[in-house]
């Protein structure tokens, strides 16, 4: 512990000089000092250049004290003191985590995980050094070689973003770059080592003009770089290139940095250096390829070095540059067990690294000299401004793109893993194609009266099954008529579909067509529609495509097939559908349609025509701006569907009822879902993931005893704290705080109102179907009338933020006149009927309201129910006395209960309060950033 401290304070040592070294830099004239540095050192970080540069501003070139005498035969002088760097330093960290056992029971098992970290080390500078020799470093020094002028300048225009070209310039300047024609000029007349000056600075001025549009096309204009800034930037990778190279820079000037730097903020400030030495980096490694594959040609061919001369084509930006791609898993809880997992573990688990649960954080170009090692200490230490992830952790993924061709790295527990499919190619139609004229030739030579003809129908049916499974979901027409050739009953319905599926695919490939297009022509194909024909016509063209030879979608398939057509307006979705409904998943007995399934496309029709008719508004159960909708993305429970859509509260209830269903130990069923809803007067959503059989209840039970897990786990909080410091700690805190306090609370107001909307609306409905209403069925419908509005209006206060709602009707308050008329009647019989009896009222109801014989004894009341209850058999059909009505109506007074219920308020402060749920021990792991279920 005592040399983690130590470690720790020396780390702390070292940032807080990086910190004051960088403001130094730019206002003590030191700059262009640095820049030399960094032209000897541009491979390593900025940070890391500043280090060196601070501690010893002559460095050329620096090792380990291992390295200098392992790998270059020399050793550090007696006496020499090193240059502190920062290096990464991942270290393992032993979480538990709970899986399935052979026996199929629950244990909990404890494994390691690695996380980011970085520790001071130590190198020295090869002047601090004696032994052997050093090898070259590359290209010489150009100064005073005047032969190596000719390939250098011809290496210069092979990695020029623009053609290179020489002309005379009027007014003394040495050269331009013209964005507009995409072109370089140099002024004739020049030396040799002017030109070459003059060609880096143009190229440099070139290459940061494509980095800038490619950087910042999404960013607004007004938090674009200025022009200053840029010009800065260009000036400093021009001067540190030509440091490199030796090329004399007694021009260059920047005095000007000073005045510059001012205003900016450390952040902007070390952004600035980034991409200083990120350029830099790029120009001097592709130069140093360049040269070096022009001198090894030389030497093949063996011939004299001849003029140079411009290769039609050269100078024209590179159509497919290099680059380097960092992928991180996607936000939500579906993927809780993937974040921060090594790659052995995972598979132990059954998971998949699979392209879709990724997003692309961060893309920028790569040098020959990039490594991934050294995209790993930079996307740790000296993280770009633009780059909005995480630090490069176990979990990611890093794709290199180089040479036009993809490689993914994994990154490990251990270093990297490469990954032999992540980004799959693209759909190769052409290559489809060809396939599918194989199997079609195969199809149309068999004989079905032959032994191989059965062969043949069987072996060709398997490798259109397999085709299936290859068309990505875009592609939906392809898709129904791959699936349709492979349901063929026979060799000769197979002939059949196979010939019109070639015809298909062939168009594809040779059509430059749009895709709505390419859909018209399939539908052509199918029975000969024209392209412009209507939705309700394509879908009935699929229909009897997909039914030629029987019947596989019964009626109620078909309608919702049609409605769907007409609502969505989209052949892509509606050729899925018809796929979907005319497979053996869905294809049901007697044509009896699934119910789950006509639920969900139906919402997703009514849904769509809103969005079409612009004035249409959702239904206000799948509407977020009136309560909260849930999304079924995905579940391995076959009661939910993927897409399906619910209220708030209907989902709570169905997703307790699920989790309570009794499962063998350690069995559960993933479902991710998404909330959307309107919070504090905007639309925000939720997405999460809950297991059912892990006992956490409903989904609003589930959210809080997730939020209540990591606002108590120390091991995320030690994550945040070591990967984003104190300010990120205190920010999640805080939003868990929020999601626990207020969050949670709101939910659970919404399913009340919900709750009380449904009760008014069944209430409502047996009203409306009495011919006759009486004083009862009027208070009902005025009460429960004014029920359904209070409930309009709570959530639209409710969606604003505003908690301090208006307390809820009181019946008393709608009771007609002829029914408390009534009321009051009844209450005076049973009065005098109680005093005839020689009982009080309430000695009177507890007997049953009959009058008690002489060896009976009195029955004291032992609770009245209340009418709330009265009514409701009232509404059942039963026989309820006179008496109870009075009752109960006397009890509610006493009880100060007549129709009263709480205030919303009352019951958000009580949601607030109210204890959190037993949650069964499960061990958690460390999420992304922002935690695995994200709002």
């Amino acid at each position: 512990m005592a040399y983690q401290n130590q470690s720790g304070d020396r780390l702390k040592e070292i940032t807080d000089k990086l910190e004051k070294g960088l403001q130094d830099l730019f206002s003590s004239g030191q700059y262009a000092d640095y820049l030399k540095t960094m032209s000897k050192f541009y491979n390593y970080s900025a940070s890391n250049t500043l280090l060196i540069y601070m501690q010893r501003p002559d460095a050329s070139r620096v090792a380990g004290y291992g390295d200098w005498q392992k790998n270059f035969k020399r050793h550090v002088k007696r006496g020499e003191h090193g240059i502190k760097i920062l290096a990464p330093c991942p270290y393992k960290q032993k979480v538990e985590r709970e899986q399935t056992g052979p026996d199929g029971r629950a244990v909990t098992v404890t494994e390691e995980v690695t996380r980011a970290a970085f520790k001071p080390v130590t190198v020295f500078d090869v002047s601090q050094t004696e032994g052997e020799p050093l090898p070259s470093l590359g290209v010489n020094e150009l100064t005073g070689d005047v032969e190596h002028y000719p390939d250098f300048f011809e290496a210069l225009k092979q990695v020029s973003p623009f053609p290179v070209g020489f002309e005379a310039i009027p007014g003394g300047a040495k050269g331009y770059c013209n964005y507009a024609e995409q072109r370089i000029a140099i002024n004739e007349g020049m030396a040799e080592v002017q030109n070459v000056k003059t060609a880096i600075h143009e190229i440099t001025h070139a290459t940061l003009h494509n980095y800038y549009a490619e950087k910042e096309k999404e960013v607004p204009p007004e938090q674009r770089k200025d022009q200053r800034t840029r010009e800065v930037e260009a000036e400093s990778v021009a001067y540190t290139v030509c440091q490199h190279y030796g090329i004399e820079t007694s021009d260059y000037s920047f005095g000007y940095i000073a005045g510059w730097s001012s205003d900016k903020q450390t952040k902007e400030l070390k952004a600035s250096l980034a991409t200083i030495r990120e350029t830099a980096a790029g120009l001097i490694d592709s130069i140093d390829g360049a040269y070096q594959e022009i001198v090894k040609g030389k030497e093949q061919v063996q011939v004299q070095a001849a003029p140079v001369q411009e290769a039609p084509g050269q100078g024209e930006p590179d159509a497919d540059p290099d680059t380097f791609n960092i992928y991180q898993l996607k936000g939500g809880d579906a993927l809780h067990y993937h974040h921060f997992t090594g790659l052995d573990q995972l598979k132990k688990e059954g998971l998949k690294v699979e392209f879709e649960n990724y997003e692309k954080v961060y893309s920028g170009p790569l040098t020959r000299g990039d490594k991934l090692e050294g995209i790993y200490e930079r996307f740790n230490i000296d993280r770009p401004e633009d780059f909005t992830g995480h630090s490069l952790s176990v979990s990611d993924v890093v794709v290199l793109h180089r040479g036009g061709k993809d490689t993914s790295y994994y990154v490990d527990s251990t270093g990297f893993t490469e990954l032999a499919q992540f980004i799959r190619p693209p759909f190769d139609v052409e290559r489809a194609a060809a396939y599918v004229q194989k199997i079609s030739g195969n199809v149309q030579d068999a004989d079905e009266r032959k032994t191989m003809g059965a062969a043949a129908f069987r072996a060709n049916v398997k490798r259109l099954k397999k085709l299936y499974g290859e068309i990505p979901p875009d592609r939906p027409q392809l898709r129904l008529l791959v699936n349709c050739a492979a349901a063929s009953p026979d060799l000769a319905a197979l002939k059949e579909r196979t010939a019109v599926l070639t015809e298909a695919v062939n168009h594809l490939k040779t059509a430059e067509l749009s895709m709505e297009q390419n859909y018209n022509m399939i539908d052509g194909i199918i029975n000969n529609l024209p392209p412009d024909a209507t939705m309700n016509d394509r879908a009935n063209a699929l229909i009897d495509f997909v039914e030629k030879d029987g019947q596989r979608l019964g009626d109620g398939e078909r309608r919702l097939i049609v409605y769907y057509a007409e609502q969505v307006q989209d052949t892509g979705k509606l050729a899925a559908l018809v796929d979907e409904l005319a497979g053996t998943g869905y294809e049901q007995e007697h044509g009896q349609l699934n119910y789950l399934v006509k639920s969900r496309v139906e919402a997703e029709a009514a849904a769509a025509d809103a969005q079409h008719q612009k004035d249409g508004p959702l239904p206000p159960e799948h509407d977020p701006a009136v309560q909260p909708v849930v999304t079924v993305i995905w579940s391995e429970n076959a009661a939910l569907h993927n897409g399906q859509k619910m209220p708030l509260a209907e989902a709570d209830a169905l997703f307790k009822q699920l989790d309570a269903v009794p499962r063998e130990p350690g069995q559960y069923e993933k479902t991710s879902f998404r909330i959307d809803f309107t919070f504090n007067g905007a639309l925000d959503s939720y997405e999460g993931r809950q297991d059912f059989g892990d006992g956490d209840g409903g989904l609003i039970d589930h959210i809080q005893s997730y939020r209540e897990f990591y606002a108590k786990d120390e091991q995320w909080k030690d994550y945040v704290l070591r990967n984003d410091g104190p300010e990120a700690l205190e920010k999640d805190t805080a939003q868990r705080e929020t999601a626990l306090t207020e969050f949670v609370p709101y939910l659970r107001l919404h399913c009340n109102l919900t709750q009380m909307e449904r009760a008014a609306d069944d209430v409502l409905a047996v009203v409306a179907k009495i011919e006759e209403p009486d004083g009862l069925d009027r208070t009902n419908a005025a009460y429960y009338g004014a029920v359904q509005a209070y409930v309009t209006e709570c959530r639209g206060q409710l969606n604003t933020g505003a908690y301090q709602l208006p307390e809820a009707p009181k019946k008393e308050d709608f009771i007609d006149p002829e029914y408390q008329a009534y009321r009051e009647q009844v209450r005076e019989e049973v009065k005098q009927e109680a005093a005839a009896a020689g009982l009080t009222v309430e000695q009177y109801a507890a007997n049953g309201y009959e009058p008690r014989s002489s060896s009976q004894p009195v029955q004291e009341p032992t609770g009245t129910p209340a009418m709330d209850a009265i009514e409701a058999k009232v509404q059942r059909g039963e026989a309820v006395s006179l008496m109870a009505m009075v009752d109960a109506a006397k009890s509610d007074r006493a009880a100060g209960r007549a129709g009263k219920k709480p205030s919303v308020h009352d019951t958000l402060e009580a949601a607030k309060k109210a204890p959190a749920k037993p949650r069964k021990p499960r061990t958690k792991k460390a999420p992304a950033k922002d935690g695995p279920e994200r709002s």
